[in-house]
């Protein structure tokens, strides 16, 4: 979950998010979206012995928020750097 600085029509911060599994597995989600945040790979040693991700907490990050359309109903996908 990430709260941005925007602001919603409440004059609340937005708040994106996406959910994962907990698993560090080279094909997780979570794997590849944390690598791509820190900007390298896991080692296999890394994978195994998992992440503390309450260490993540206040860590900055850059994201990008797309607002797409799929049979006529709105969808959101998030980049993050």
């Amino acid at each position: 979950m990430f709260q941005t600085t925007e602001q919603g029509e409440d004059g609340k911060p937005l708040i994106a998010s996406q959910f994962f599994t907990l698993s560090m597995h080279e094909k997780a989600s979570l794997r590849k979206f944390l690598e791509a945040w820190r900007g390298k790979a896991y080692t296999e040693e890394q994978a195994r012995e998992g992440v503390d991700v309450e260490l993540m907490v206040d860590v900055p990050a850059l994201i990008q928020v797309t607002h797409n359309h799929k049979n006529g109903r709105p969808t959101t996908t998030s980049r993050r750097s």
